[in-house]
């Protein structure tokens, strides 16, 4: 009765498909456009199983409860290349995400490369992007530690030197409302050879 096993299952699984198609259509005055069309469909399953002794916090120094959660994402994108001119190329790209627990995003994508003297290019671009949490961000169940820590603001007010440090009670929480990360990202350069 005095001793126990701890454990924790933890798996996951990502199965990924997808397909493209990349064509050129119409020409411009630089040369032909490419074009290309593509699709993904993503998997995802998440599971952190914790013995029954360790949830119950029956076992002195381990604690944890189970959790587990699953998506599917959804995805399209296209992109062109464009020759508007022989010193001039514009790529143009866009790519939509739908996640079945998330929520969706469109990500834009656009860059400029202008070589405006022999050897002498400059390049522009502006994308955004987004990142969606992970399964265990948002479903994992709340879990108990004693963390050691330093108040040292807590010693300046009592005077207390050296200041010691402690465990203190922390819990681990997933966020079910957790928002995506996002970013834009702008870029001007000049490159010369």
């Amino acid at each position: 009765n005095m001793k126990a096993t701890t454990l924790q299952d933890s798996s996951s699984t990502f199965d990924q498909y997808n397909a493209s198609i990349v064509f050129d259509l119409f020409e411009l005055p630089g040369g032909a456009v490419a074009h290309a069309f593509g699709a993904e469909y993503m998997e995802q399953t998440y599971a952190d199983t914790y013995d029954g002794q360790s949830e119950a916090g029956l076992i002195g120094g381990s604690a944890g409860n189970s959790a587990a959660g699953e998506r599917d994402i959804t995805a399209f994108f296209y992109e062109a290349v464009l020759p508007v001119v022989d010193s001039v190329e514009v790529n143009i790209a866009v790519r939509y995400d739908d996640y079945s627990d998330f929520g969706d995003n469109t990500a834009p994508k656009v860059s400029v490369r202008w070589e405006m003297l022999d050897g002498l290019v400059l390049r522009a671009s502006y994308s955004e992007a987004f990142r969606a949490p992970g399964l265990d961000e948002l479903n994992a169940a709340t879990t108990f530690s004693a963390e050691d820590a330093t108040d040292y603001q807590a010693c300046a007010q009592n005077n207390i030197d050296p200041c010691p440090s402690r465990q203190y009670n922390t819990y681990y929480k997933s966020n079910p409302d957790l928002g995506p990360e996002t970013s834009e990202y702008t870029n001007v350069g000049v490159a010369w050879d």
